[in-house]
């Protein structure tokens, strides 16, 4: 079960990226607002478009406005019209490497030479997170459209 948590808190950071090796820019959009508690600096993905016989890593750089004692993780994940991802993950407990209590401030988030799973197929992706702190007040909504390929 930390193996399936772990793949959907890296599909889930996946939808937050803004930054790729070469600075090509990815297609994400917020669906927050000004007022979410994080606010992204920095997001980095290797390799854009995700290759899944290669390890992918994610970092994440931003701001948190507020102390986060719980929260949770809702995510999305489609190949077309079909949903394959609707799960709604404890991210205080989703890794041992980032437990809660989160203090306000600076955060770096990173899973580095992530395989994807064997079952995941080459395509185009779509994909919501949506984030949410103890008291139920939203701290990042993103979509993003993706792809895997298979080289």
């Amino acid at each position: 079960q930390a193996s399936e948590m772990k793949t959907f808190v890296v599909l889930a950071l996946v939808l937050a990226v803004s930054a790729l090796p070469y600075r090509d820019p990815v297609p994400y959009q917020s669906c927050g607002t000004a007022k979410d508690h994080v606010q992204l600096t920095k997001v980095d993905v290797t390799l854009w478009p995700v290759d899944k016989k290669l390890p992918v890593s994610v970092a994440v750089e931003g701001q948190l406005d507020e102390d986060i004692t719980a929260g949770n993780l809702h995510v999305e994940v489609y190949k077309g019209d079909t949903r394959l991802v609707n799960k709604d993950i404890d991210f205080c407990t989703a890794s041992p490497d980032y437990p809660c209590p989160f203090p306000a401030g600076p955060y770096t988030f990173s899973y580095d030479d992530y395989d994807l799973p064997w079952y995941v197929v080459a395509g185009d992706y779509s994909a919501t997170a949506n984030a949410t702190d103890q008291n139920g007040d939203i701290l990042a909504c993103f979509t993003l459209d993706f792809e895997i390929v298979k080289n």
